[in-house]
């Protein structure tokens, strides 16, 4: 190995914090403001378990097929809540928080991917019972009652690190489909759509769990889905 006589090797490391974490320590004016100041700078808090770790994009489904799912809810709240911007990122938080030890993916605020179509089902199920839960609004509503969530397994036509978040990116038909399935479905719902030309596939409807019972609604001609 190297000696510290051989000389020190100098490279810049550049680390990118939110505002309330980025404290420069060396503008603080004394050593009484450091120690009573309330904010903690770098020092971040222990991880109780590594499942509290989100997935980055190398953990993302990959594979021909896979299946996208979204919740719907701008439109809806918008025209009811001066306060949209903060219900539609609480609902964001609550379907994150349902995601360690499931086979989900977060690729944006309401957009999920997932291996196959029971896994997105069985989260969206979840994601709608955790809605239930939670307190009336104030006029009182239930966020269960102003959500939807649809999903569709089809196949990618490629799938990249997003620009700006480095989060996984789909392309590809399955994507406009899921969000226009999620758009269209009752609210409250889990719907997951087949495209028409599968649906005399009788195991395109399968859900591999037998907990949970599928029921066929309707054939829909959506606009903007080829």
């Amino acid at each position: 190995g190297k000696k510290l006589s051989d000389g020190v090797i100098s490279k810049p490391i550049l680390q990118l914090l939110p505002s309330s974490l980025a404290v420069r320590y060396n503008e603080l004016t004394n050593a009484n403001e450091r120690a009573d100041m309330n904010v903690k700078g770098r020092r971040f808090p222990e991880l109780k378990t590594l499942k509290k770790l989100s997935k980055g994009f190398h953990d993302a489904p990959k594979g021909e097929d896979v299946t996208i799912a979204f919740i719907g809810c701008g439109e809806i709240i918008e025209t009811r809540y001066k306060e949209s911007a903060g219900l539609i990122a609480e609902i964001a938080a609550h379907a994150a928080s349902l995601l360690p030890g499931s086979e989900g993916y977060q690729c944006q605020n309401n957009m999920f991917a997932f291996p196959n179509i029971t896994e997105a089902v069985k989260f969206g199920l979840r994601f709608i019972e955790l809605m239930k839960l939670q307190k009336p609004l104030a006029d009182g509503g239930f966020l269960s009652q102003l959500v939807t969530y649809g999903c569709v397994h089809d196949h990618i036509v490629a799938l990249e690190p997003h620009k700006t978040t480095g989060r996984a990116d789909y392309f590809g038909k399955v994507v406009n489909r899921a969000s226009r399935v999620a758009y269209s479905t009752a609210l409250g719902k889990v719907c997951f759509g087949v495209a028409s030309a599968h649906a005399h596939d009788e195991k395109a409807f399968e859900v591999k769990d037998p907990s949970i019972k599928v029921n066929f609604v309707a054939m829909k001609q959506l606009k903007g889905v080829e």
